[in-house]
């Protein structure tokens, strides 16, 4: 088993003798055509501006009958209401996040858009499932959102989208135990290179 990454320290520390793992640029650096029997990679493309050309390369990675695997975030279809559920709090932070994220090629809408890519490059056997979590305060989901808010807070703030006192409300509401909001929806979409087929 192959696993990459531009940082590969969390990969490392994971210590298993059947894992090999490579520091690999996905945006830039090249691939082995027709090499494995199936690709996965989650919350990546997403991010890259040049997504298309890099699934085109991940798929001819793929040996024919080669399957991919592809998770990606649609941030966008599913956002808090409280008006559905009064419990579901809005954070300005987060919005402001994706206001700099899509300065930077962020796609939010990645994972919906992803059945469609596959087709485009001409997998078969397409299949997709979202998923949705309700993330309440203290919990796993509120880390993962406080650490997203957190690496771009910086950028936030120096646009003027959001103030500083703002950012550590919002950061403070994910501590509490009333706070509750919906995840973005995980898309998992997966496809078969066709047997036979050696080129995209």
């Amino acid at each position: 088993m192959l696993a990459t990454d531009i940082d590969t320290r969390f990969l490392e520390a994971l210590n298993r003798s059947n894992l090999e793992i490579s520091r690999h640029d996905i945006a830039s650096d090249p691939l082995p055509q027709a090499k494995f029997d199936l690709v996965h990679f989650r919350l990546v493309l997403g991010h890259l501006p040049n997504r298309d050309e890099v699934l085109g390369r991940l798929v001819t990675a793929l040996r024919p009958g080669g399957w991919l695997l592809a998770e990606e975030f649609d941030s966008y279809s599913l956002r808090p209401d409280s008006s559905i559920n009064k419990a579901e709090t809005s954070l300005k932070a987060f919005a402001a996040m994706q206001a700099v994220l899509r300065r930077h090629s962020f796609d939010g809408y990645y994972g919906r858009r992803l059945v469609a890519c596959l087709r485009a490059h001409n997998l078969a056997e397409i299949s997709a499932e979202g998923r949705v979590f309700m993330y309440g305060g203290g919990t796993s989901g509120a880390d993962l959102t406080r650490a997203a808010i957190s690496q771009t807070r910086d950028e936030m703030i120096g646009t003027g989208a959001i103030s500083a006192a703002d950012v550590e409300r919002d950061l403070l509401q994910l501590n509490r135990p009333d706070f509750m909001m919906p995840s973005p929806i995980m898309w998992a979409v997966r496809g078969r290179r066709p047997a036979g087929r050696h080129e995209q």
